[in-house]
């Protein structure tokens, strides 16, 4: 994937397929997701669109749910301190547990402590606490680093500009 200047100065996102000469099985689900998406079999680039259609089978329409929204369902995978529930900061967290439980892998794991952790692949310290990535995680790096890529993809790009303020002189 990569980002292009899309009309009006608007970032577009284009997804890339490769060549259909691939080996006989990529070839054939290439051609499965193709017809799946509605997608034109003599194009291996297609642009990406936020909404819940494509106009034409140059696009992939996709409908997802916001970043706000994908950070909730996360945040559910964050070992909460018992001292931050006690003191009504974050409610308890169950997730975890129940999602362990139910023999399902969680998404991540972001580990929390007193005390700075040894092996940290990404750290920060919020009310006395430690919350971190765990460096031999390599599914929770995996998802940080994804969830970095889809807010670079979120970024406008545009930076924020001043007011224009008008001061009437004499």
């Amino acid at each position: 994937m990569r980002l292009d200047k899309a009309q009006e100065g608007k970032p577009a996102t284009v997804l890339f397929f490769r060549k259909m000469d691939a080996e006989p099985e990529i070839a054939q689900e290439q051609k499965k997701i193709r017809q799946i998406l509605g997608l034109n079999p003599d194009l291996n680039q297609f642009k990406v669109i936020y909404g819940a259609m494509a106009k034409d089978d140059t696009e992939i329409a996709i409908l997802s749910r916001s970043m706000l929204q994908i950070l909730s369902e996360l945040s559910s995978y964050i070992e909460i301190p018992e001292k931050h529930v006690q003191e009504k900061r974050a409610p308890e967290n169950l997730s975890i547990t129940a999602d362990i439980e139910a023999g399902v892998a969680p998404l991540l794991h972001i580990y929390s402590a007193s005390n700075y952790p040894k092996d940290a692949f990404v750290a920060v310290k919020y009310r006395d606490t430690w919350f971190w990535i765990d460096d031999k995680d390599y599914w929770t790096k995996r998802m940080f680093s994804f969830l970095m890529y889809l807010f670079s993809l979120a970024e406008t790009g545009s930076p924020s500009q001043a007011p224009v303020l008008t001061i009437p002189t004499g």
